[in-house]
């Protein structure tokens, strides 16, 4: 796996948000406010 490819970090225009997308299939990781807190798991659309 290459280190630079594994994640991609991609941010959402609401509410500031940042998401940790999976370079390989899409999925979303996990997703964090300006806070640091509030993660969700979904599929990159």
């Amino acid at each position: 796996m290459e280190s630079g490819d594994r994640d991609k970090i991609v941010g959402l225009s609401k509410n500031g948000c940042m998401a940790l997308w999976d370079g390989k299939d899409g999925t979303c990781l996990k997703t964090v406010n300006n806070l640091g807190n509030g993660m969700h798991y979904g599929i990159k659309v």
